[in-house]
């Protein structure tokens, strides 16, 4: 078991998992806060969609704020599962940071009901220390598991961001901020978007913006004959040995 693998066995375990009855119900109010939204889903209508009575969820939750917490462990978990069947027998480093990139884009993004339901918790942790906390450590762990990705493809010498961590969160910032986007801009369609949104954030991880500025020389633009050889942020040709130069890079090759 690799140390992504590993990270995501440590985070389900500490998510938990409740019993059977419990879980559906955790379920089942997941289901509805992603149809409807947090604050307009009521215990009554999560007893409902399950199929038991209101005394029958109270059993297993004293308030719905525990509901809410349950069905974020479950998102959390189910979120970790969903990416690791997703990169599993994928070995290239790069192909696994792609994969992985562009299932958030289409659970987290554009996956109306998941999108729902992480703006609600997000403007749910406003007010609710828990469900900050709750969130915060959702956000750490895929923060750590892209930045590993990240990093296991620059040591591969696939792309050559300067600050891995620092190019996952960036992508992370512009990832929510396209979110909420749609609540501004109800039209725009994401799904239409993807392929270019995919491209640009794996062009943030890949270090193109970053090899472009320490390419740049005097007031000229770049030095020399600059072209972008790979897909992502990876530039050869030029004055590399002049100052500012950048590296040379080319697909599959080791940093030099």
């Amino acid at each position: 078991m690799d140390s992504l693998h590993t990270a995501w066995y440590s985070f389900s375990m500490a998510c938990g998992r409740r019993d059977g009855a419990a879980e559906k119900l955790a379920r089942c109010a997941l289901e509805l806060f992603s149809r409807h939204g947090i604050r307009d889903v009521s215990m009554q209508m999560i007893a409902a969609h399950a199929n038991c009575t209101k005394g029958s969820l109270y059993w297993h939750y004293d308030s719905k704020r525990d509901v809410i917490l349950a069905a974020c462990e479950l998102y959390y978990r189910d979120w970790h599962e969903r990416v690791g069947a997703e990169l599993d027998g994928v070995r290239d480093p790069l192909k696994r940071l792609e994969r992985a990139v562009r299932f958030s884009i289409r659970s987290c993004m554009i996956d109306p009901k998941n999108r729902v339901f992480t703006l609600g918790i997000m403007a749910l942790s406003l007010q609710d220390e828990a469900v900050r906390a709750s969130w915060a450590r959702f956000y750490g762990q895929a923060r750590d598991l892209l930045t590993d990705l990240v990093r296991r493809a620059k040591a591969a010498g696939r792309i050559c961001p300067a600050d891995p961590r620092r190019a996952v969160e960036m992508v992370l910032v512009a990832f929510e901020g396209i979110k909420l986007r749609t609540v501004i801009e109800p039209s725009s369609s994401l799904a239409l978007e993807e392929k270019k949104i995919h491209e640009e954030f794996m062009e943030i991880l890949g270090g193109l913006g970053q090899a472009a500025r320490r390419g740049r020389g005097g007031r000229g633009g770049f030095r020399g004959a600059w072209k972008h050889t790979g897909r992502y942020g990876c530039m050869i040709g030029g004055d590399t040995g002049a100052p500012g130069g950048v590296a040379r890079f080319s697909k599959g090759a080791s940093h030099v």
